[in-house]
């Protein structure tokens, strides 16, 4: 089984002000097929490790 680790920012805003992060469709649909797909995902942010 082939195993993915996806990162995501844990930060809510950059530097300049401007609101940072992730859309929720820009991570659970490729998180979706992937794991369709037989694939073991990791999911991580710089400072914590979410899950396996």
């Amino acid at each position: 089984m082939t195993n993915i680790l996806m990162v995501v920012t844990n930060g809510h805003t950059m530097d300049n002000g401007h609101l940072a992060g992730i859309w929720l469709s820009e991570f659970a649909e490729p998180y979706e097929i992937l794991r369709e797909n037989g694939y073991e995902i990791t999911v991580a942010s710089p400072k914590h490790r979410i899950s396996n």
